[in-house]
């Protein structure tokens, strides 16, 4: 659980996201997107070639955002939309509202007229200020026949966001059929309009675009097979792999709640060590251990766990030792001291031993708040533990997993990596995806204004540690064949969490991984 609502302070304290791209490790997992298709994960390498559609000037020096470039790309499934804001914000945490509006299928015929734009059909807000939870999210209008409104979920048009941090670039996405009652597809040739609009928390236009037109060229059609799955099953362990590692945050305590679905996922996934988050505060490594005992069948597991009321912890069945200094890392506050969501060990491999740390960073907030603030004092606390305990295992390298709460500036991340591999490098951001390849989110819930996002990394020393798979798992976006073969059938329409466990192959047993 990692967006709810808690009041900011807006500072400015950032870091430009080009500054971290190079510590990003892509794995070209199995069932990636492919050609002509946009993967949301805020990187935008698959908009080099788009043509511009509009160009608004620097003209919004005193607003919340400055609009700027608007692109738009259509495949098969799905439209993109890419859009330049001009400043570094959280999408989902405006001091205002964005709206892109759009006449997906160029009649004028239906919809209504809005903002001088004839037909529009649909109206995407980013940060909406009405409804019962204005200020953040987002929302999506859509516009029938007659031009009735009605306000509904992005989930209802299978709405995805990138990045989650906050960028002064954007991409969107959205399913192209059964949009509203008058629009069931957008088919090829049909001449898009839209713009965009900026407005503060009064109301008033700050910023727009000119209006744009973007003809579609590709047929609307169901998801294309990718031949690539045929091969290999995405989930299971890479060939040269030896130590799998999950990590997995399982939502205010439901995986001792309710521990079926989670048992039956792990039991797919067959981790060495398993990395947890949101465990109640009253669960010990004993508990751990005899649900793994129960559960995962007949190895033996050794668990730790940090303090604290939504408790981190790390199972192993390889030989594992708990590090008391990172279960009691605190950090202070005007109440006293409390503690960091932080437990770790040292997991022996075989090859490379890996010092582990399950992480859980303050939630909510956004860019230059105080949550933000906290982040960086939690990354700066268990940072300098685990360089003080790699100095006490020199022969080790470094994984450190969980659900980091990257809502507010990426430059939390680049300070959790900076400079701590065993060679002095910083550590590499694990580019995970889900099966399929076209989004990187690992979290989502309908019973929240957000759209999914990515919230949990893994985070490792590629000076000794050789990466050769990994995945994000979200059943319901993966083939059927898959998950009836792993027998998540049932997870498909109920997860058991509003996190996807994520997913890391390590080769531990090579001298040089490069």
């Amino acid at each position: 659980m990692s967006f709810q609502e808690e009041s900011p302070m807006h500072l400015n304290a950032t870091l430009h996201p080009c500054l971290f791209l190079a510590s990003v490790v892509s794995i070209g997992s199995i069932g990636l997107a492919q050609d002509g298709q946009v993967v949301m994960d805020g990187s935008f390498s698959d908009w080099a070639d788009a043509p511009v559609l509009v160009e608004d000037p620097q003209d919004a020096p005193g607003a919340f955002v400055d609009l700027g470039t608007v692109r738009v790309i259509d495949d098969q499934e799905f439209i993109n939309l890419q859009l330049g804001v001009g400043r570094q914000v959280n999408a989902q945490k405006l001091d205002g509202t964005i709206q892109v509006i759009l006449n997906v299928d160029g009649s004028t015929r239906s919809g209504t007229t809005l903002h001088d734009l004839e037909g529009a059909d649909l109206a995407i807000e980013l940060t909406p200020q009405e409804g019962e939870r204005a200020g953040m999210g987002c929302s999506v209008i859509t516009f029938d026949r007659k031009g009735r409104p009605r306000r509904r979920s992005p989930y209802d048009i299978d709405m995805v966001l990138a990045p989650t941090t906050a960028s002064d670039w954007f991409e969107i996405r959205f399913r192209r059929t059964n949009l509203t009652d008058s629009v069931k597809t957008i088919r090829p040739r049909a001449k898009m309009t839209g713009r965009v609009i900026a407005v503060d928390r009064n109301q008033r236009i700050v910023d727009q675009t000119d209006q744009f037109t973007h003809e579609v060229t590709t047929s609307g059609a169901r998801r294309r097979a990718n031949p690539e799955l045929n091969r290999r099953d995405p989930l299971e362990r890479s060939e040269d792999a030896d130590t799998r590692v999950v990590s997995w945050n399982a939502e205010r305590g439901a995986f001792i709640e309710n521990p079926a679905p989670f048992a039956r996922m792990l039991r797919a996934l067959d981790p060495d060590v398993i990395a947890i988050q949101e465990l109640p505060g009253d669960c010990t490594p004993q508990v751990l251990e005899s649900w793994f005992k129960k559960y995962m069948g007949k190895d033996d597991w050794t668990a730790t766990v940090c303090r604290g009321n939504l408790r981190t912890a790390v199972v192993s069945r390889k030989p594992f030792t708990s590090i008391q200094e990172l279960a009691d890392l605190s950090r202070p506050t005007t109440r006293g001291s409390i503690p960091v969501r932080c437990a770790g060990g040292l997991v022996q491999t075989g090859g490379t031993p890996i010092l582990i740390a399950s992480i859980h960073l303050k939630c909510c907030g956004s860019v230059g708040s105080r949550e933000d603030e906290v982040r960086e004092l939690e990354t700066d606390l268990i940072r300098k533990a685990v360089g003080r305990l790699m100095k006490k295992h020199p022969d080790a390298s470094i994984v450190i997993a969980g659900d980091f709460n990257l809502v507010g500036g990426e430059h939390v991340l680049q300070q959790m990596i900076h400079e701590i591999d065993t060679d002095g490098s910083d550590l590499q951001v694990a580019d995970l995806y889900q099966v399929g390849g076209r989004t990187n989110a690992t979290w989502a819930d309908r019973g929240q204004p957000f759209v999914p996002g990515r919230l949990d990394y893994i985070v490792f020393g590629d000076d000794r540690l050789g990466l050769e798979g990994g995945l994000v798992v979200d059943v319901a976006n993966m083939p059927s064949s898959l998950s009836k073969k792993h027998k998540l059938d049932s997870l498909r329409t109920k997860a058991p969490s509003d996190h996807f466990p994520i997913v890391l192959d390590l080769d531990t047993s090579r001298d040089d991984p490069s």
